[in-house]
């Protein structure tokens, strides 16, 4: 439909005559998502943020991370280097990371696929600012203000040029925490998970929101995020304690015909250790199944990796809450976007 579209505004006599210009929203993520790298449909990228207040007063060598952004690598120190799809070098601003990792994933996800980009690392590794950022600084807003930005600009500017078509947009909003899952858009409820034979896994009960704006579904992610599970540790003084999975669920007709498609937008809890972060009681149990369910996740994509080179392999998806719902994020017909946040 995209590419119909943008053929069409380069037909002669139309008022994109010759080229689609780039401030076209709907070219923007046409262009993006035909250059999409990484291998199939995984792709993993690095981004280093730089030392924070508490580190620069510290005692220690400076930094020991340099990237080269154009080669995809990061070394440690002078005899280690790892090879990425994509490596953001500390001075990489919001817009930088959201035009190579975000404008393609709207474009996946119009043209009737899902996808879904999470971000991992260890506790205050920016995880949160990279996902959120500061929504009200056009300069430190994160991916996700961003994503659903350009996304409601390309579906209105689809139905504007096709009124033959409908949209429905609607967003749900859930926490992962010690291993079970609670509605954020339903006050918290504890919520279960069943197992369709048409559409797979799925939390039972989950508050699906319809929207009407790009601001209605902003004020449901700020709507859950004031009932995350956060707690302060030596290293972060608001940690989060849970994962947190927004989903934007879109549904297009057209005559009889109906195409859906998820984007999943996740903020992983960060991995830590409890000596060095100081945490006890509950706290301690609750970073116990943050490890538990990032080293399961670790060992899900170690093994979709085996089966993509053609080794027999089993994904161990059951063996935590996380990763059997994000199943469909991971596996199958989805284009998937590990950010993964250096400290």
């Amino acid at each position: 439909l995209l590419k119909g579209l943008l053929r069409d505004a380069n037909a002669p006599g139309s008022k994109g005559e010759g080229a689609a210009s780039v401030d076209d929203p709907l070219a923007r993520v046409m262009k993006a998502s035909t250059s999409v790298g990484g291998a199939g449909n995984v792709r993993v990228a690095v981004r280093v943020r730089p030392p924070n207040q508490r580190e620069l007063a510290g005692e220690g060598n400076g930094v020991c991370v340099d990237v080269v952004p154009a080669d995809g690598v990061v070394k440690v120190g002078s005899d280690k280097a790892f090879t990425f799809d994509v490596a953001f070098p500390m001075e990489a601003t919001q817009a930088q990371v959201f035009d190579m990792i975000g404008v393609d994933l709207v474009g996946w996800v119009l043209g009737g696929y899902n996808a879904s980009v999470f971000a991992y690392g260890q506790t205050s590794s920016g995880k949160t600012h990279s996902m959120m950022g500061v929504r009200d600084s056009e300069v430190l807003k994160g991916l996700i203000p961003r994503i659903i930005s350009l996304l409601w600009e390309c579906i209105q500017a689809f139905l504007d040029e096709n009124s033959k078509h409908d949209c429905v947009l609607k967003a749900s909003y859930l926490e992962i925490y010690n291993e079970e899952i609670r509605d954020l858009l339903g006050n918290c409820e504890k919520l279960k998970l069943r197992n369709d034979p048409k559409n797979g896994i799925f939390a039972s009960g989950l508050t699906m929101v319809p929207l009407k704006s790009s601001e209605e579904a902003m004020q449901c992610i700020e709507r859950g995020a004031r009932l995350r599970s956060v707690a302060s540790t030596k290293y972060n003084a608001e940690s989060s304690r849970s994962h947190a999975v927004y989903e934007l669920h879109i549904s297009r007709t057209y005559k009889d015909k109906v195409s859906t498609s998820k984007l999943s937008l996740t903020d992983l809890a960060g991995s830590e250790r409890s000596s060095k972060v100081g945490t006890s009681g509950m706290s301690l149990q609750e970073g116990n199944n943050i490890n538990k369910s990032l080293s399961t996740l670790g060992r899900c994509i170690t093994a979709l990796v085996d089966i993509a080179q053609g080794k027999k392999a089993l994904a161990p998806f059951r063996d935590s809450v996380l990763t059997l719902y994000l199943r469909d994020a991971l596996a199958g017909n989805v284009l998937t976007t590990m950010l993964a946040n250096v400290s």
